[in-house]
């Protein structure tokens, strides 16, 4: 399989569809820095499947979208098609093409297609495995992989190992392998949870039917004895309440009389307590005025003394303000005088300064001219000065050199006596490896053939064994199908027992009779004695009749049979006032007269084909039910088959026709279809017979098949040990031929080895004999060159002492200038600095006379209203007196009436309190009679509610009428014992105990244990199923490993030994080795290097230069094509770090690959280029938009020079060749043209087409 052909659209820069044709089987990429190569990189990945935007530099999936440029609107879509050659049919069930399609649209929607067809991604990726190609696998190693390849951990170091030894369609049938048995497990913990509840559920079903019956004994007892009890203690009540109604009455009418006394001394007390409040408010307003009086005067004296000591204040303030304002007219004048001796003084400084500014200005011109004159002398001498400093730099490094090459040549001799040894020494081993791998190869002939006659004994053995083992799971199969069958079946007829029992499956109407009766209530007047139990428990059928009695009866198989008419009514009336259901009613003494069938069915008809005969010949029902039998199913004949049943209805309308599997046909047609036996109530217990009966035959045969296995247990365990025999010798000599194997296979790829590296070493030995011829020629080129650079330096040292004279005199007449100009300056500063001090010390007095005129001007109005303020104050004193004393005669008068009122209230008191004190006597009286009356009444209350309740008890428990036995009741004369009385008390409470302790029952437990006998049955066969689901998952787990194991193993090892070789290859000598990680398993073990370069210690991979490492990286690449070629391989500028020695070496391994992988190389080598048959130049012709130039190499000589002379009219200008192959010829127009030439990428303009560009380059290449 090889790569065809990559189409891009819309993806990323490549706005254009674009297709690149892969003819070749090495293709180069080239061009400029962010041109797009990068973009044909990430398509292939994409297409692939890759799903994590960060990989495709970006945020999102949809970023590989053209998002647009200045000259063209984005689109919505991308789409990438990478055509694959299926000649070889790599890929199974496809064509001679396979093309492999992926697109992606702006709303973030995406789609995969093969072959046009759309699939999932799984798909893409399940036809891809076991190529090496995939998103993450080793066919595509962008930018950086390489090194990371082995900066990785040595887990994450395993998928490339496990893509080379193909088992990443194991891993994942493994992963989804594991998940289903993750799942599987999680169903049976489910199963388990749900069986061990239906077998608590199943044990509590059959624990209540056990209940139900002790619930009815201790309710019969419990109505007896709590009825008898109930009587006495109404009969007691009743007897007692007529006592104490007596009582209650004459204690009341002596209540009525001490509360009228009462009720006439509250009378006189309220009014007399009204009036004596209205006296306590007069005084409470008085004694406030008197108060608010007595408040104003206070007032008043506090104002006038407040006001006093203010008119002081303003009298001293008055005269202090008249002090100030006589010293701030003083400090005003002399404000005056000094400021006018400011004024003088900066006139005279001003005319001193303008004087200094002049002179400074012209210094400053002189000092300016000298300046530049000497930094022109300066620059000059800087460039003489780096003249003669290059000159001794390169006269340096010459002598550094020569020497350099005098030291170099004895280690090299030294090296080339040591290769020539080594050769030696390679050529001797190699034979010797020789040898020794033909005697190993003899040796593992010798013990295939041993191995080949074990296998086939143990061949015969395993399939005797496997017979056995089948006929051991066929009987142990049988034998747990026969357990579960005969489990269910015990569980069907306990679950039918226990249905009986419950009599589960009755009438809403029967099962609330059937509860009630047995608590002891139920309808009044129906005694439990006379309700004879459900009819169909007085049938005894043989099974295959029970389903047509069930079908001919219907309903009235469920039907109560009581023996009275009066009983039935009861029962509905009862029925009907609690809405608790129908039921169905039967006589024991058959049907009324009216609904009779004839007697006898008419001997034509009995004699009719298949009339098996009257149906109530086959119910065999109880002595004493034959009549009401009869009278049921007298009018029903048995018949063979519903179509002879529905004859014999048309010709005999009178008679109803049933077959045996429960098909009841009358005049009307059929009214009732299939029965199963176990639905009805009497072939439930006919069906539990026969069950029985199943069950015991199965039990025999379990017990047969049971021997079979023992016996087939001993002959397997006999083949099992010889087979253990056989598997242990089979090992043994598996391991000896393997440590055979492993050493013939030492031996030969020591001995290839060693002739390889002795060809090296030959060629070791030529290359260094050629660098000491180099090393002489180069030193005697050296000597030469250094007595030219000696002559030029003596030159350009006495240039350099004249300029160093001149530079001296220029300074020291800059520096005479430049101090008069600095004096000029000072005094400059000077008359500036006393100036600025003039100004200020004016400013100042300006501004504290401005202050002292405002503070004078503040402090006579404060005088003047200080005086104002004295003035008003003593008018308002004068005022404030004649006001104090109105208040005083209206305090006084005030306190006078205030006295008068106060001994009204103490005289009114006294009298109230007598009044009070009769009422308390008259009150306690009353009190100690209504006390006496009220524990009277509650007393008969109580006996009252004693009464009720136990009536209300006897009406719940006991069915009775309240009203008909209340007015019967008595005390029971033997009950008046105290002991038999606490006897009867403590039976009808522990019989009550009793009923609690039972709780409630569950009538409908038989239908119950039906549904979880079924749903055990069920959950029990998937509980097998999902066993051997399970076993079948362990097993494909351990093929899978073993597999897995097997093919990593040996793709390691294969991998190990390329890897070993290649690394020698690269760096000419050195050592490497890979292994896996100590301690754990071979599926889940980390994968080390080591490396040693020729030359070193043994280094960490950390610690190798980019080129050894890039080395080392692709020298395990490589060693993975051999193991596993892949159909192609995009490697992304790899080469970057490599120097011109190692890009041959790298090129060379390239070259001896090639014929199993096709290569695809994004490049900016030269070297690399020249390699390639197919060369692919990616430009920008419009900014933002990629596009591509394809071109063979062998067609650049002619298209060349066409080329060299269009770009020769577009650039006019002389150009040497040198400056055109260092990219400098063309640098002045186009900058980035020139840095891209000098690194190998391909030139050309963003903003232009780059043709150009591309011509030169190949032109270079070729050269």
């Amino acid at each position: 399989m090889r790569l065809k052909r990559l189409e891009l659209f819309g993806f990323k820069s490549f706005a254009d569809r674009t297709v690149l044709d892969y003819g070749q089987l090495l293709v180069g990429i080239v061009g400029p820095n962010g041109c797009g190569k990068s973009n044909v990189v990430d398509a292939v990945r994409w297409v692939l499947g890759e799903t994590r935007p960060t990989s495709m530099r970006g945020g999102e999936m949809t970023d590989v979208i053209f998002k647009g440029s200045s000259s063209r609107p984005p689109l919505a879509v991308a789409e990438v098609t990478l055509v694959l050659d299926n000649t070889d049919a790599t890929i199974e069930g496809r064509g001679v093409e396979v093309a492999l399609t992926r697109r992606v649209y702006r709303s973030g929607e995406g789609e995969y297609l093969i072959d046009a067809e759309r699939v999932r991604l799984r798909d893409v990726r399940e036809i891809l495995y076991g190529t090496g190609l995939g998103s993450r696998g080793y066919s595509v190693l962008e930018q950086g992989k390489i090194d990371a390849i082995l900066s990785a951990n040595p887990t994450e170091r395993r998928s490339i190992f496990e893509e080379a030894a193909g088992i990443s369609r194991y891993r994942q049938r493994k992963k989804e392998s594991e998940s289903r048995l993750d799942r599987v497990d999680a169903d049976l913990l489910r199963v388990d949870d749900v069986l061990r509840e239906l077998e608590r559920r199943k044990r509590s079903l059959k624990i209540q039917a056990g209940k139900a019956e002790r619930h009815r004994e201790a309710r019969e007892r419990y109505s007896t004895e709590g009825l008898r009890l109930a009587c006495h203690q109404a009969g007691v009540a009743k007897v007692r309440r007529g006592e104490l109604s007596e009582v209650v009455a004459r204690e009341e009418a002596q209540g009525e009389g001490i509360r009228e006394r009462r009720n006439s001394a509250e009378s006189g007390l309220d009014t007399r307590e009204k009036e004596q409040e209205a006296l306590a408010s007069e005084v409470e307003r008085t004694s406030r005025e008197a108060a608010e009086a007595g408040g104003e005067l206070r007032a008043l004296d506090e104002r006038r003394t407040q006001l006093g000591a203010r008119i002081d204040a303003w009298n001293h303030a008055a005269a202090e303000e008249g002090k100030r304002s006589d010293e701030l007219e003083r400090k005003q004048q002399e404000r005056s005088t000094e400021l006018a001796a400011f004024e003088a003084e900066i006139q005279s400084l001003t005319r001193k300064k303008e004087s200094s500014t002049q002179r400074v200005g012209a210094l400053e011109a002189e000092v300016a001219t000298l300046s530049a004159q000497l930094k022109t002398c300066h620059e000059v001498l800087e460039t003489q000065n780096d003249s003669c400093l290059g000159l001794l730099s390169e006269k340096t490094k010459k002598e550094n050199h020569v020497e350099h090459l005098t030291q170099s040549l004895p280690p090299l001799e030294e090296r080339t006596r040591r290769a020539e040894k080594r050769r030696d020494e390679h050529r001797t081993e190699a034979q010797a490896a020789r040898r020794e791998e033909g005697e190993a190869s003899a040796a593992l002939i010798s013990l295939q053939e041993k191995q080949s006659e074990l296998e086939e004994q143990r061949t015969l053995l395993q399939g005797e064994l496997e017979g056995l083992d089948a006929r051991h799971g066929e009987f142990e199969s049988q034998a747990g199908e026969k357990g579960l069958e005969i489990a269910r079946l015990q569980s069907r007829v306990e679950a039918l027992c226990d249905w009986e029992q419950e009599r589960a499956g009755l009438e809403a109407g029967a099962r609330a009779l059937f509860f009630e009766l047995g608590e002891g209530r139920g309808p009044k007047g129906v005694s439990p004695e006379r309700i004879a139990g459900l009819f169909a428990d007085h049938l005894h059928p043989d099974t295959d009749a029970a389903r047509a009695i069930d079908a001919a009866l219907g309903a009235r198989a469920q039907a109560l049979v009581v023996g009275r008419q009066d009983d039935a009514e009861r029962i509905v009336a009862w029925l009907k006032e609690r809405a608790d259901g129908r039921v169905s009613l039967v006589f024991g003494s058959g049907p009324r007269s009216g609904g009779e069938a004839p007697a006898e069915a008419p001997l034509e008809l009995l004699s009719q084909p298949d009339v098996l005969g009257p149906l109530p010949q086959f119910a065999r029902p109880e002595p004493g039910f034959e009549r009401l039998t009869d009278g049921l199913l007298g009018d029903v004949i048995l018949v063979r088959g519903l179509y002879r049943a529905r004859e014999l209805s048309a010709a005999y309308p009178a008679w109803r026709f049933v077959t045996p599997e429960g098909d009841l046909v009358d005049v009307a047609g059929e009214i009732a279809g299939h029965v199963e036996v176990a639905q009805g109530p009497v072939g439930r217990r006919s069906f539990a017979a026969s069950l029985e009966e199943e069950r015991h035959s199965l039990e025999d045969d379990l017990a047969r098949t049971k021997a079979e296995l023992d016996r087939l247990a001993t002959d397997r365990s006999r083949h099992s040990g010889r087979l253990v025999e056989l598997d242990q010798a089979i090992f043994e000599l598996s391991e000896e031929r393997s440590l055979v194997r492993a050493a013939a296979e030492t031996h030969r790829a020591r001995w290839e080895e060693l002739e390889r590296v002795l060809a090296q070493t030959e060629r070791e030995c030529e290359e260094l004999a050629r660098e000491c011829e180099g090393l002489i020629e180069r030193s005697a080129d050296l000597a030469r060159t250094l007595e030219e650079i000696e002559q030029h330096l003596v030159l350009e040292r006495r240039r350099l002492e004249e300029l160093e004279l001149e530079r001296a005199t220029l300074e020291g007449d800059r520096g005479a200038r430049a101090k008069e100009e600095a004096e000029a300056r000072l005094e400059e500063a000077s008359h500036a600095e006393r100036l600025d001090g003039a100004c200020r010390q004016r400013a100042s007095a300006a501004r504290a006379a401005e202050e002292t005129r405002t503070e004078l001007d503040r402090t006579r109005g404060l005088s003047q209203e200080h005086h104002q303020s004295a003035e008003e104050g003593e008018e308002l004193i004068v005022q404030l007196l004649g006001e104090r004393d109105s208040w005083l005669a209206k305090k006084g008068e005030l306190e006078e009436r205030l006295a008068a009122l106060r001994e009204r209230e103490r005289s009114g008191r006294q009298g109230i309190e007598g009044l009070r004190d009769q009422r308390e006597d008259l009150t306690r009286e009353l009190e100690k009679c209504l006390a006496g009356l009220s524990e009277r009444r509650l007393e008969l209350q109580r006996v009252e509610l004693e009464g009720e309740e136990v009536a209300r008890r006897a009406c719940e428990e006991f069915e009775i009428v309240v009203d008909e036995w209340l007015l019967e009741v008595a005390p029971d004369r033997e009950l008046a014992d105290p002991i038999l009385l606490q006897a009867l008390e403590n039976s009808v409470r522990e019989t009550k105990d009793s009923l609690d302790r039972l709780g409630p029952i569950n009538p409908d437990s038989l239908e119950e244990l039906d549904g979880v006998e079924e749903r055990l049955h069920f959950l029990g066969s998937q509980r097998a199923d999902l066993e051997g689901a399970r076993r079948s998952l362990h097993s494909t787990l351990k093929k899978l490993n073993d597999e897995s194991e097997r093919r990593f193993v040996e793709s390691f090892e294969e991998v190990r030994r390329h890897f070993q070789v290649l690394f020698r290859q690269l760096f000419g000598g050195g050592k490497a080795d890979i292994r896996l990680m100590d301690g754990v398993e071979v599926l889940e073990a980390g994968i080390e290097i080591t490396a040693r370069p020729p030359g070193r210690e043994s280094l960490p991979i950390t610690l190798l230069s980019g080129g050894q490492r890039t080395l080392t990286a692709l020298a395990l690449l490589f060693a993975v094509f051999r193991t596993h070629p892949s159909p192609f391989c995009i490697l992304d500028e790899v080469d970057a770090a490599l120097d011109d020695a190692n890009i041959a070496r790298f090129l060379t391994l390239l070259d001896h690959t090639v014929e199993g992988t096709q290569f695809v190389i994004v490049t900016h080598n030269k070297g690399t280029m020249a390699a390639c048959g197919l060369l692919y130049g990616v430009t920008m012709a419009v900014r933002g938009v990629s596009r591509v130039v394809s071109v063979q190499l062998d067609e650049v000589d002619e298209i060349v020079p066409q080329l060299r002379s269009a770009d020769a009219k577009e650039r006019p200008g002389p150009k040497t060749d040198g400056a055109e192959k260092n990219g400098q010829g063309s640098g002045e127009k186009n900058p980035e043209l020139a840095e891209k030439g000098s690194d190998g990428a391909l030139p050309g303009n963003h903003e232009e087409d780059g043709s150009d560009g591309v011509a030169q380059e190949l032109a270079e290449v070729r050269s």
